[in-house]
């Protein structure tokens, strides 16, 4: 849920969410994630990965909140909570 609001996510948009919410802070590599998702199919999928990530992030964005997701160009991604 987000605002009160239940999130509507694919499987795949919910093994994202959570692996990024387990590492909440941190840089998560696209490799790591991918390999978390397909572990034998990973580097065939890093282009459908992205695709995914925009799926939950525009699942989990609130108009006028912060964002939840950035991206770190050249490393991967980080999932910040937003400051109370």
């Amino acid at each position: 849920m987000r605002n009160q609001q239940p999130l509507m996510l694919t499987r795949i948009e919910y093994l994202i969410l959570e692996v990024l919410m387990r590492h909440a802070g941190e840089v998560v590599t696209r490799n790591a994630i991918a390999e978390s998702i397909w572990p034998t199919e990973r580097k065939q999928l890093l282009n459908t990965l992205e695709v995914h990530i925009s799926g939950v992030r525009r699942k989990i964005e609130v108009r006028g909140a912060p964002r939840l997701i950035h991206t770190v160009w050249g490393r991967g991604y980080r999932m910040e909570a937003p400051e109370q």
